[in-house]
């Protein structure tokens, strides 16, 4: 048979031995003064425990339990505009790094682009000393609307020519066509 353990101390005393392991446990405790004393002491623990068991679950009542918190849900303040505005950042920043960072990096790049584009592009075309723009607004005597309001552009640069007529529409935007001769 094997060694007296504690394990099985507490397994005879809970009944969960066969009779045969029973019976050879009995004979080691009426051998061993000192097993038999850990055999009262595991007894002590479980009527302690067992007691301790049934204070708490005295104490507690489960009574009304449901309304409780049902009204402590109801009277709960929602939180103001701000606050759930940080929460709602600081979460999706938490959770969502996977879409802000590349995005954040993206806004950044276009942001810097629109800021340099002015840098980089060359100066603005100023027409040649000599050159003669000349603007002719247009009136029509026919009965078509869309021609009213339409304007010619005549440009001389040098030896080139250019025109330029923009025509208004019906819905008031206008179309431009321009020509040039050199």
């Amino acid at each position: 048979m094997p060694k007296l353990t504690q394990k099985l101390l507490e397994q005879y005393h809970d009944g969960e031995l066969s009779p045969r392991k029973a019976r050879w446990v009995e004979q080691q405790l009426r051998n061993s003064p000192e097993h038999a004393e850990a055999l009262k002491k595991i007894a002590k623990m479980g009527t302690l425990l067992n007691l301790m068991a049934e204070e708490t679950l005295s104490d507690v009542s489960f009574e009304g339990f449901e309304t409780r918190v049902a009204a402590g849900i109801r009277t709960a303040a929602r939180p103001g505009l701000k606050e759930r505005i940080n929460v709602w950042v600081s979460e999706f920043i938490t959770h969502r790094r996977t879409i802000w960072v590349p995005t954040a990096g993206i806004a950044t790049a276009a942001i810097a682009v629109l800021i340099a584009l002015p840098f980089v592009s060359g100066p603005t075309r100023t027409p040649p000393p000599g050159s003669h723009i000349e603007e002719i607004q247009l009136t029509s005597h026919s009965p078509s609307p869309s021609a009213v309001g339409s304007t010619i552009v005549s440009v001389r640069m040098g030896q080139a020519n250019g025109w330029k007529y923009q025509l208004k529409d019906d819905s008031g935007g206008t179309i431009g066509v321009a020509w040039i001769a050199e």
